[in-house]
This record gives structure tokens, C-alpha cells and sequence, in this order.
């Protein structure tokens, strides 16, 4: 009887209804969802194909992917967003005859697309005598974790090829660059506070008590000591069974001996953590190309600590303040998060560093710790913690850039080097090694990867919409306007437009989300906006 009345309900409204306003498929949703049968679906009857591309995209328009269900006719198509320039470099006004690579000159440098062919830019540039103009790497073969790889470079005025060996592994930081010893070579009585700083690395390393800083042609001081202690600890995150206690013996102002405490009972015990930490610093590292810059490098730790690691909310989590807990246990303070994203970058060959003092939030001041990273030449600050919304909100699946390589300027809004708050007071810390300023915005990670706008409009957001898509965003799409001053009402009133959402229709459209809806968080200082596109 039911087969009976869906034949009849289906006939009538074929006959009364257009074919050309349902499907088959849609014909069939209606009928069984009047008749209480089936999933009465929005299109939940459709099963569509892989899809045929019917336009292809090109490096500044749009492409087309279209959709056939396998049941009916519909189709529906998303939008391929352009694939943008693939930028190469040439020379114009000279000829690799000319040997201006030998007695230098001047040349005409233009930037051109190497799929379309079209001009980018073009600039007078001087090259001096027995310099070169290279292009960029390529990779001509790829390094494995047992054999090295190699990259060759040539120069676009006279040919000239350089190549270089891609190791298969990283190398580390080698001790003598940590920044902290690096300072000591050049302070006040730096013989005598390097042997301090000797003595305290292998008294760490063999988990030795108490040492001797009698005799060796050395009269340490106790300033001298601690000085050298507090750049130990400022160098050596890795000795994480090392706590912070320690003790000094001394006659006058002349070191006789220091006593170290340890978190760890035995050196079995030690071994035992030391192999768990190796095994999770293989694993957090594992993949990541020794042939990227430093700042792409640097980036890609920064997002899986921050995956990988969850901000300790009781505070008295097992070695919380330390990186055994953040990158073993998976859960850590300030202070185990900033030394695990330091020992991570030495194990790079990333000069990288802990500082401290007092960060203001809306919560208030605290005690905290963030780093300094070195990366070509530049010093940056970054935030680690600040930028892991486990510590922040429940975004648990957003990786935050706000305080990922910036300068002395941008951080100190909220951060304050060399204070400590004890009880209720906020008093001076002391300060045993200057802190670099940190001035250059090259490496910061908006500017590195080209996230940036001049101002906010919905063509600006689209550019960087396709851009972060491009390279695997989802969801966060955060950009950094340079023009400042955004607010929220600002923003608002941008996403509530037509254009806007047709805009994220046409960058989104099915291939993320079937139906693009958009949220904003906007940064205190009105800089950042973190578009939320569900």
C-alpha cells in the first residue's frame, strides 16, 4: 500500500510541478518526508561525483570546479581560487659576456611570473666587482634522514652556479653561541666567571652536589658565581633536573664551593627522562625540511609546541616549570613552555633564549616568561603561551601569532623585562646579561608570509583569505593591518555586507564549509583580526 501511495504522490506532483524546479532526487526527499519515510533531507539524497574541473584557474583568475550528482542531473560547482605569480628574476641590459660580475656595474633587475610570463616589477640595481645577483635556490636533490640532499642557485647576470650540500639532519646549536656565554666572553673578569660557568655545567651533567672552586689560578667572587649561575640557567634548559635551588660556601666575597639540588634522584633516573625527551623532540621535529629558511623553521615549532603542548591551569602539575613537563607530560607553565621552544630551536641550530619578568592581562600582572629567538642576524621576542589559546580561551584548535616574532616596542605594551612581583609588590629583578633590542620586523610572522593588509576592506581580506588557504589555514585566518586603529565595530560593520559574504562564498565556497559564516576577534591594540570562518 505505502509503494502504492508514494507512486501516486510522486506522480501528482511531477504533473503539477515544473521539472525544472525539483530533481529526482529532490522529488524523492519531498515525497518521503510527507509520507514520514526516509532521511527527508536538504539535498541529502544527492551523491556527487569527484568533480570535473570546467575552468581552469590561472595566476590572477578564478577557477571552477563543478559537481554531477550520480542519481539526477544537478550539479553544483565551488569556486578554485586564483593561483597567484610564481615569481623568478632576470637581467635586463646585460649580457653574460659583459663580465659585470668581475668589474661590477649596473643592470636592470625585473620580477616576472615564470607561468604567465607577466611583469611584476622592475628596479636599477648595482652589483659589485666579484659579486653575483643569484636567483633562488632549487633543489636538485632532496635530502633523506640518510643521505644529504643538494640545492643550486644561478646567477642571472653571468651564469655562475653555486651549489650547496642540504644536510640530512639539523645541526644543533653548538654550546660556544648560546647567548648568554657569548656575553660572558666579553664581561668584567670573564675568565674568572667562566670557570664558574664551567664548573656548574659539569656538576649539572654528572648531577654532582657540591663543588670545589678552590685553586686552578681562579679567586671567584660571589657576584662573579652568580653571575655565572644565572647564565648557566639562562643557557642550559635541557638540564631540566636541575632545580632552581642551589647554595654557596664562601670566605669573605671568595667562592669555596656551590651546591646544586636536583628534581631527580639518580642519573638512571635522569637517563631514563633524558630518552623521553629526546624521543618527543624527534617526533615534534619530525618532517620538518633542514633547507627552510630559519623563520619558516622557527614557525613550524612554534605551531606544534603550541598543538602538542596545554597551559597548566592547576600550576602543580609534575615538572610544570620546566620542558620535561611540556614536552613529555603535555603540560606546562610560562616558563615550560619557553624553555622547550628553546632547547626545540637549538636542536635546530636556532640561537634562542629565556627572559622574565611581569605580563599584564585583563586578569592582571604575573610572574612570567617568554623568549628571545635569533634568527638571521635579527633578534625577536615570542610569546609562546600567549599565543596558545589553551591559556587564552577555548579556541583549543587555534594557533595565535600576536606575540610570535616582534620587536621590544610591540611587546612592551603587556611585558615588562627585569620585574618580579613577590607578595603583593612589584620589585626590581637583577640582571645578570643584557637583553638585545629587538628592533628588525622582517622575520615577524604576519610580514614574513605575506599576511598583511594596508587597510580594511573585503578585497584586502580576500587577497589574504586565498593566500593563508593556499598554505593550509583553516578556520583562523588572521590578518595584521598596518594601518592600525581597527575596532570591532569597524569589522562588524565590513562582515555584515553583501559583497563580504559573497567574497567568502567565492575563497570558501564547499571545499571547507558549505555554508560560510564569519566571526572576528580583534586585537587590543587593533592590529590583528582573527577571522573565524565556519
Amino acid at each position: 500500500m505505502k509503494k502504492l501511495i508514494l507512486k501516486i504522490v510522486a506522480l501528482f506532483l511531477a504533473l503539477v510541478i515544473p521539472a525544472t524546479v525539483l530533481t529526482a532526487c529532490d522529488l524523492k526527499s519531498v515525497v518521503e518526508g510527507f509520507l514520514g519515510t526516509g532521511e527527508n533531507a536538504k539535498h541529502t539524497q544527492h551523491v556527487y561525483d569527484d568533480g570535473v574541473i570546467t575552468v581552469s584557474p590561472t595566476c590572477t583568475t578564478d577557477g571552477e570546479k563543478t559537481y554531477k550528482c550520480k542519481k539526477c542531473e544537478n550539479t553544483y560547482t565551488e569556486v578554485i581560487p586564483a593561483l597567484g605569480h610564481s615569481e623568478s628574476l632576470r637581467a635586463e641590459d646585460v649580457s653574460p659576456e659583459s663580465g659585470i660580475c668581475e668589474v661590477g656595474g649596473t643592470y636592470t633587475l625585473i620580477t616576472y611570473c615564470s607561468v604567465c610570463e607577466t611583469e611584476i616589477s622592475r628596479e636599477e640595481k648595482t652589483v659589485a666587482p666579484g659579486e653575483h645577483a643569484y636567483g633562488e635556490w632549487e633543489i636538485t636533490k632532496t635530502a633523506t634522514p640518510q643521505e644529504t640532499g643538494e640545492r643550486k642557485r644561478t646567477c642571472i647576470l653571468c651564469g655562475e652556479i653555486e651549489s650547496e650540500i642540504i644536510p640530512s639532519v639539523f645541526e644543533e646549536l653548538d654550546c660556544e653561541d648560546y647567548y648568554a656565554y657569548n656575553y660572558l666572553k666579553t664581561a668584567e673578569n670573564s675568565a674568572n666567571i667562566l670557570y664558574a660557568y664551567g664548573k656548574l655545567v659539569d656538576a649539572a651533567e654528572n648531577m654532582r652536589q657540591t663543588t670545589s672552586l678552590k685553586g686552578e689560578g681562579h679567586n671567584v667572587t660571589i657576584r662573579e658565581f652568580e653571575t655565572a649561575y644565572h647564565s648557566y640557567k639562562c643557557d642550559y634548559p635541557q638540564h631540566f633536573w636541575v632545580d632552581n635551588r642551589y647554595s654557596m660556601s664562601y670566605s669573605g666575597s671568595i667562592m669555596n664551593s656551590f651546591t646544586l639540588t636536583y628534581l631527580l634522584a639518580t642519573t638512571d633516573e635522569r637517563d631514563q627522562a633524558k630518552a623521553q625527551v629526546e624521543a618527543k623532540k624527534d617526533e615534534i621535529l619530525d618532517g620538518i625540511p633542514t633547507y627552510w629558511e630559519d623563520v619558516r623553521i622557527e614557525t613550524e615549532i612554534h605551531d606544534r609546541l603550541i598543538l602538542h603542548n596545554t597551559y597548566d591551569t592547576t600550576y602543580n602539575a609534575p615538572h610544570t616549570h620546566d620542558l620535561y613537563g611540556a614536552l613529555v607530560n603535555g603540560t606546562s607553565v610560562c616558563d615550560g613552555y619557553a624553555k622547550a621552544f628553546q632547547y626545540l630551536l637549538y636542536c635546530v641550530g636556532i640561537q634562542c633564549f629565556t627572559v622574565s619578568g611581569v605580563a599584564t592581562s585583563d586578569g592582571g600582572a604575573e610572574n612570567h616568561a617568554w623568549n628571545v629567538v635569533r634568527l638571521s642576524g635579527d633578534y625577536y621576542y615570542v610569546d609562546v603561551t600567549w599565543d596558545d589559546p589553551t591559556f587564552r580561551d577555548e579556541r583549543k584548535d587555534y594557533i595565535g601569532h600576536d606575540y610570535h616574532n616582534i620587536t621590544t616596542a610591540e611587546i612592551s605594551g603587556d611585558h615588562e623585562l627585569g620585574k618580579v612581583i613577590k607578595g603583593e609588590l612589584l620589585q626590581d629583578e637583577e640582571q645578570y646579561f643584557p637583553v638585545p633590542d629587538c628592533t628588525a620586523t622582517k622575520g615577524n610572522y604576519f610580514k614574513f608570509f605575506g599576511y598583511t593588509a594596508e587597510s580594511l576592506t573585503t578585497d584586502n581580506c580576500r587577497t589574504v583569505f586565498v593566500k593563508e588557504k593556499n598554505n593550509g589555514v583553516t578556520k583562523y585566518f588572521a590578518i595584521y593591518f598596518t594601518c592600525g586603529n581597527i575596532t570591532e565595530s569597524a569589522v562588524g560593520n565590513l562582515i555584515s555586507r553583501p559583497t563580504f559574504d559573497m567574497m567568502l562564498r567565492d575563497v570558501f565556497g564547499t571545499s571547507l564549509f558549505d555554508t560560510p559564516r564569519c566571526s572576528y576577534i580583534v586585537d587590543k591594540n587593533g592590529y590583528i583580526v582573527t577571522f573565524v570562518i565556519t
